[in-house]
């Protein structure tokens, strides 16, 4: 599994960015071959790290309000400052323009179910369900489960997976007052099947590249075929390598 800038300044906020590196690789960029294994390019991950953005301070006339560099590296702790201009003599502004470091990060799946399981009372999870009912009234909603089990909330958050249980059955109720989009009503097309899989745990000796602190990322796309392959090592501690 892979994540990037647009997520990682929520682990952060969230106190788990740190731990969430340890079980971590830094994808530095991909590598792209033909099927015989001639590299067709390299593609680097700066672009995704260096995102700029503009944040602007209003300073009121006659204030010896000075917006320091100090303060914003506290208040964006992975921003880099790459200027610090002084305002124009016609305004009361001073533009600060800040560089996102966040890297490009791969890791396995498990280990990101258990760093956030780490953080939640257990008794708040129950695996194992089904959701085969769902009822909405005023007073909040409920959810019926197929093993006769009852759970009634103010809110239900549908994130079960592309055939979810919850948009189906909101997806019913809908119909059944003729509000359903037909879009909506279409089955899910997908343009493409992707097969993965990991490998048992590789010999470093074998796959030098297993010895990196950093994950590689190789793609091999068919000529003339609709196959592409892509892998990488994923696993700090067992040297294993996702497909």
């Amino acid at each position: 599994m892979s994540l990037n800038v647009n997520i990682l300044p929520a682990f952060e906020q969230l106190g788990l960015y740190d731990d969430l590196m340890k079980v971590s690789f830094i994808s530095p960029g991909m590598h792209v071959y033909n099927e015989s294994m001639q590299e067709l390019g390299y593609r680097d991950n700066d672009d995704i790290k260096e995102m700029y953005v503009t944040q602007r301070t209003v300073l009121y006339p006659r204030s010896n309000l000075v917006p320091s560099p100090t303060n914003i590296i506290t208040l964006y702790p992975r921003f880099e400052l790459g200027s610090f201009p002084p305002p124009p003599l016609s305004t009361n502004m001073i533009i600060r323009f800040l560089r996102m470091g966040y890297d490009y990060i791969v890791f396995s799946r498990p280990d990101l179910y258990d760093l956030l399981l780490a953080q939640i009372d257990p008794g708040r999870i129950h695996f194992g369900k089904k959701i085969v009912s769902i009822k909405q009234d005023e007073g909040g909603v409920e959810i019926h489960c197929a093993d006769d089990t009852s759970y009634k909330g103010s809110i239900l958050v549908g994130a079960d997976g592309a055939y979810s249980a919850v948009r189906q059955g909101i997806y019913k109720d809908l119909e059944s007052q003729g509000k359903l989009p037909a879009s909506d009503a279409e089955g899910l097309q997908m343009g493409y099947i992707n097969i993965v899989g990991t490998t048992d745990a590789l010999d470093e000796e074998k796959y030098p590249l297993l010895k990196d602190d950093f994950t590689h990322f190789h793609f091999i796309v068919g000529e003339n075929k609709p196959y592409t392959v892509g892998f990488s090592p994923v696993e700090l501690q067992t040297s294993i390598v996702f497909w």
